[in-house]
């Protein structure tokens, strides 16, 4: 008996110990001595007061794993601790910095080590690694772990954000006591979610798989296990700094628009368009009019320095800036950074110099013209990267047909008429020749016509070219020829040698029927 009772303990033991593995796995990277041992510091961040490094602070907790030990205090315990003054664009609304006020740099790991730095300084503690954790994990928790009551009030991950924020806007403006306690209902709230949690084994599973997702996205942030999640020189970005907006960063749809189109070989035009839309209603704290600063990063190859609008944008009111930039160059990437927690439409428009072609790339491609638009929320960075086949086609007439000198203006009449003949009886005739792409003229550029004798059989002549002009679009060509009598509505052969696009392809000569109707 005592065996198969040694049996089933060590079967149940071996259950509960596989379990546990199971549910751990994900999140085995929180299990070091550092968590375990040392004391954690967490952040917690609110999205919808967007900062670079994710949100305003609303909270912040003390960690440590073994002897359990959790502590949640609302941020503005933290009020009588100026850390010197507020840097740009903070300055605009306030002369001091403080802790909440930390979140500047959207590199992660600069930004926990400033909060963790202050905090020590403040404190006087050693805090062994610093967590960011994005507010909105409350939602997710709560949809896997169940409603909770705090007080007469039951918080669901539909209505927890909500019912917080006018909780915490719901005070006396003039009660020291009232303002620095107004955000201790979230606090105790952190605190019943999280033993509910503990205390949901069932749960764990999913639980620890949810944040394991959490962490690959940045949304839950440790130094040593998320990696590096920052801006690199070659990115584009869009970075909103909420400097009196409440929570109105919730309704702000924002675009970054980039149309790049390469006017001739490796030589590049950019229109960079920034779009903001307030969706939001007037309803006070959830939506009111937005204040802040967006800042738009560029290649450190097009520009060092981000560039800061600052704007008010009321409930409905859109916001457009636009810029430009030329540069030189063949490159075959571009690459887009999304600060931690804030989201933003990306819509490119590629189109490279004509007769090239997207051999291979990552988004919608039409011959040479390449779009890509989405949000692509829950990653960090985007990059768009492409492969380009060369021009190998010749260029080809799309139009050729013998026109009035008239017709042509002044300027390019006087070009024409200087290609005058010796002789005085002849008159001249002007052929206007169209391509399919931009060309140029070699030195052994020729054009001949040939008259085919069709509809004024008598007369058999062949015009003589004097002079030829490439016009300004690189795709149009004025002949002149000179000949001796006019044949209405005869027909000439003409052909065309010595002419290349610019890639270097020459022209086939094939012959083209050109009839004179003057």
């Amino acid at each position: 008996m005592n065996v198969q009772r040694r049996y089933w303990v060590w079967g149940g033991l071996s259950v509960i110990i596989l379990y546990l593995l199971f549910c751990l796995w994900p999140v085995r990277g929180f299990f070091t001595p550092r968590f375990l041992f040392g004391k954690t510091l967490v952040v917690f961040t609110n999205e919808a007061e967007a900062r670079p490094c994710g949100g305003f602070v609303s909270a912040f907790g003390e960690v440590r794993g073994v002897w359990p030990h959790f502590k949640l205090t609302n941020v503005y315990a933290l009020a009588d601790h100026p850390l010197g003054p507020a840097p740009a664009p903070l300055d605009r609304i306030a002369k001091d910095q403080f802790f909440w006020d930390l979140g500047t740099e959207a590199d992660l790991s600069a930004c926990s080590e400033a909060f963790e730095t202050a905090y020590e300084k403040i404190t006087d503690q050693n805090i062994a690694q610093t967590l960011l954790v994005d507010l909105a994990l409350l939602e997710d928790v709560l949809s896997i772990v169940g409603p909770v009551r705090l007080e007469d009030q039951i918080f669901t991950d539909q209505n927890v954000f909500a019912q917080l924020t006018r909780a915490v806007a719901n005070v006396d403006r003039h009660n020291e006591e009232a303002l620095a306690e107004r955000k201790v209902s979230m606090a105790k709230l952190g605190k019943k979610i999280f033993w509910k949690a503990l205390f949901s084994p069932h749960r764990w599973p999913v639980l620890t798989r949810h944040l394991q997702q959490k962490t690959l996205q940045g949304s839950v942030y440790e130094s040593n296990i998320s990696g590096s999640y920052g801006p690199k020189s070659t990115d584009f970005s869009l970075t909103e700094w909420n400097l009196g907006g409440a929570k109105s960063s919730r309704y702000l749809d924002k675009t970054l628009r980039l149309t790049l189109r390469e006017e001739s070989p490796e030589s590049w035009k950019l229109r960079a368009q920034l779009e903001v839309r307030h969706q939001g209603g007037f309803s006070e704290p959830l939506s009111q009019a937005w204040k802040g600063v967006f800042a738009v990063k560029f290649p450190d190859a097009l520009s060092e320095q981000p560039t800061f609008v600052e704007a008010t944008l009321q409930p409905g009111e859109m916001l457009t800036r636009e810029w430009d930039y030329s540069f030189q160059g063949d490159f075959r990437f571009l690459s887009f950074f999304r600060p931690r927690g804030q989201q933003y439409r990306t819509d490119v428009g590629i189109t490279l110099f004509p007769q090239k072609t997207f051999q291979e790339a990552n988004f919608n491609t039409r011959e040479n013209v390449g779009t890509f638009d989405d949000r692509w929320n829950g990653q960090d960075r985007l990059n768009l990267h492409w492969e380009v086949a060369p021009d190998t086609l010749p260029p080809f007439i799309t139009l050729h047909e013998i026109i009035t000198s008239e017709s042509v203006s002044p300027d390019i009449q006087q070009e024409l008429l200087a290609f005058a003949h010796e002789d005085p009886t002849l008159q001249p005739m002007v052929i206007e020749v169209h391509l399919n792409e931009a060309s140029r003229l070699t030195p052994k550029f020729a054009a001949t016509l040939k008259d085919l004798q069709h509809s004024v059989p008598v007369i058999d002549e062949t015009p003589i070219h004097s002079g030829v002009k490439l016009l300004d679009d690189q795709r149009t060509l004025l002949l002149v020829f000179w000949q001796r009598e006019y044949q209405p509505e005869e027909r000439f052969s003409l052909e065309l040698a010595g002419l290349e696009d610019l890639f270097g392809n020459e022209i086939i000569s094939v012959p083209r029927t050109v009839i004179d109707r003057r």
